[in-house]
């Protein structure tokens, strides 16, 4: 801390003091310290922050409320001193949340006054504690009031949506902007804004995206047409990764409930999902057309400008992995195979599955999107030809893979077709190898051991296990867990299973 910087910041306060009865030398004040923070200097903040400066503004501000240039340069001074959580908690007392609350209701008129008191709010709504000081002064209904005085005014609409994607943040705080209305403004600043602003795009996904976390509420946006909205928006911007990744997002979060599952349905979400997992050629072929024309820097950067990264939808992970979340939440219906097979994409997406095997992360959520359609027994003749059966064995050798596997193989063992075909896959000296190698984890024993007692039904797989030494492997691992009650059970039937055919 140089005393230079001292000096100023305490000759300035001194100042202050000296002038609070003027509001004209105050403002000139305010001015003077708004150059000082904007210097962005960590000597200046932290003189502010030993000094008290904070508060005195604060003060100052509470005592000339009817100023309204006194309170916006103020704002603004706050503002930028509130650039990080250290200084946000310096600024976050009940006054100045009542006071920017309340100004923002009566100067509405003012729209500078208006996006300098905005701008102090949303640096002030990154503490969740906050945010909660925001909405016990009312903040709910003085978003939807601005927003409404300034329908047609983008840049206040803009910091209105970025206020509420930090709102959002907070359950209970997302239930009472609903209550609010704030549901409605928002549809309508996308209606106003969104076809031509892709950062009014980005911030309406990311509010949408907070609020589906909550079950109820995604049942209420659901209803308000919001999967209408985001499936056009992904349609009209396939190309933009961000905006591919929030959309699959939101959706991700919206298919919880039937309602909601029978328009994604409705709406052949599964064109959409499918257009995004395969490869498309579109990306590569305009990045090779303008590679003619241009050097290859100065195309790079143009392509990434404009479509954010080459092949970005079908070579990213991140976005795989939200369609597979949608897919796995769209799954739980019962509906979900039939709607696959009969949409002409249970091929493609077997095809997949069996390609993302060498992506641990994306073979793990796919394997689990194959774990709840083996639940359903009806369709396990249509998973037993579509070579599920191949897909488990193969995940079998690969660590975070083997309980998602012996979970499938589990499910599908109660069909015949299915229990021979992991015979002739030589699945049985795996599975039996698997149980010797797995001596810590009981958790996978008892599924080997359940998965075992099932396929010894078929007296080809008694054999089969009888020739690689299955018995006594099993009686092994009985002898390792003499005190585990799951273990003995499982041991005793796959025993008595294998000795019903000698």
């Amino acid at each position: 801390m140089t005393t230079n910087t001292y000096t100023q910041i305490y000759s300035l306060t001194e100042q202050m003091k000296e002038n609070s009865s003027s509001i004209t030398l105050l403002i000139e004040n305010f001015k003077v310290l708004n150059n000082l923070v904007l210097e962005n200097s960590r000597t200046i903040h932290q003189v502010i922050r030993s000094e008290r400066v904070v508060p005195f503004i604060i003060s100052i501000l509470a005592q000339n409320s009817s100023s309204i240039e006194l309170l916006e340069t103020g704002f603004g001074s706050l503002r930028n001193i509130a650039v990080d959580d250290q200084n946000c908690l310096l600024v976050c007392t009940s006054d100045i949340f009542q006071l920017v609350i309340q100004s923002l209701n009566e100067f509405t008129i003012n729209s500078a006054f208006v996006r300098t008191a905005f701008g102090l709010l949303i640096n002030l709504s990154r503490l969740s504690e906050n945010r909660k000081a925001m909405k016990q002064y009312g903040i709910s209904r003085c978003l939807v009031y601005v927003s409404r005085y300034y329908e047609s005014n983008k840049a206040i609409q803009q910091q209105i949506l970025n206020c509420l994607t930090a709102m959002t943040l907070s359950d209970d705080l997302s239930r009472e902007l609903i209550e609010e209305s704030v549901l409605i403004i928002l549809k309508q600043i996308c209606l106003n804004f969104a076809s031509q602003d892709l950062e009014i795009i980005n911030l309406a996904l990311d509010i949408y995206q907070n609020f589906s976390t909550d079950d109820t509420i995604a049942i209420i946006l659901g209803q308000e047409n919001v999967i209408d909205w985001v499936l056009k928006i992904l349609f009209s911007n396939e190309n933009d990764y961000n905006i591919v990744l929030k959309s699959f997002s939101v959706l991700a979060n919206l298919a919880v409930n039937l309602l909601n599952n029978l328009i994604l349905f409705n709406k052949d979400i599964f064109s959409v999902i499918f257009s995004h997992l395969q490869p498309k050629n579109n990306y590569r072929h305009q990045f090779h057309k303008q590679q003619q024309q241009q050097q290859q820097q100065q195309l790079k950067y143009q392509f990434q400008q404009e479509y954010g990264m080459e092949n970005q939808s079908t070579n990213n992970n991140e976005i795989k992995k939200k369609i597979l979340i949608l897919l796995n939440n769209l799954s739980r219906e019962e509906q979900f195979l039939s709607q696959l097979q009969n949409n002409g994409y249970l091929n493609t997406f077997i095809q997949l599955t069996e390609q993302s095997l060498s992506n641990d992360q994306i073979s793990f959520l796919f394997l689990n999107l194959l774990l709840n359609i083996s639940s359903q027994e009806k369709y396990l003749p249509i998973l037993v030809e579509k070579r599920v059966v191949s897909i488990a064995i193969s995940s079998l050798s690969k660590e975070n893979l083997i309980k998602s596997s012996l979970s499938i193989l589990i499910n599908m063992s109660i069909n015949e077709k299915a229990r021979n075909q992991v015979r002739i896959l030589d699945g049985l000296p795996s599975l039996l190898q698997l149980l010797k190698s797995q001596t810590n984890n009981t958790q996978i024993i008892l599924l080997i051991l359940k998965l075992l007692t099932n396929l010894a039904f078929e007296q080809k797989n008694r054999k089969v296990i009888s020739l690689n030494g299955g018995e006594y492997t099993i009686k092994q691992t009985s002898k390792l867990f003499p005190n585990n009650n799951q273990i003995q059970m499982e041991v005793k039937e796959v025993l008595q299973n294998l000795e019903a055919g000698f």
